[in-house]
């Protein structure tokens, strides 16, 4: 007898189909799946954007509301002399520039403070206009175009700040005893 060290087994053919890859059906559907996810992503990007924009215009609406209060801080005079009493929503005050004439009293420095501020609002947020009141003051954005009127009492002076946010006018009212 001889023993065959080595014995090779014998592989029977298989009854089942071989594999082939993906059909044209599960590509599509696959394709179907990926652009409804992309299609997700790109409206939550464009969310993104949107509310992005309306933070940076609330934050600039609060910063240039600090910003005039800081000025009239610093001009005691000026709001001794009542120069930021009642300032009309937008108001562009006649004025001269005090950073070039070497001698600008405190009232023509409130004036200037007014006009940069009211500048700065509008060039920094979409339809910005702002207000200032030693006492009371009522925003109506309801109105074309928004409103603001003030009665002046009191000691504590209010910052409103109107703008345009997704089509829809927007207030800010800030108050301080200064």
């Amino acid at each position: 007898m001889h023993k065959n060290p080595k014995i090779m087994p014998v592989l029977l053919p298989s009854k089942t189909k071989p594999h082939r890859g993906f059909s044209l059906l599960e590509v599509l559907i696959a394709l179907l799946v990926l652009s409804i996810g992309l299609l997700g992503l790109a409206a939550l990007q464009t969310m993104g954007l949107k509310f992005n924009q309306q933070s940076y215009q609330r934050t600039q609406a609060t910063l240039l509301s600090y910003e005039i209060l800081d000025r009239i801080r610093a001009n005691p005079v000026g709001k001794a002399n009542a120069k930021f009493d009642n300032v009309a929503l937008g108001a562009i005050p006649a004025h001269n520039n005090c950073l070039t004439i070497p001698l600008c009293d405190a009232n023509a420095m409130a004036d200037y403070d007014i006009f940069q501020w009211n500048t700065a609002l509008a060039s920094q947020l979409t339809e910005g206009r702002g207000v200032i009141c030693k006492g009371t003051l009522t925003i109506d954005t309801a109105a074309l175009p928004a409103t603001a009127a003030c009665a002046v009492t009191g000691t504590i002076f209010r910052v409103g700040v109107v703008w345009s946010e997704s089509d829809l006018r927007k207030n800010m009212i800030v108050e301080s005893q200064l």
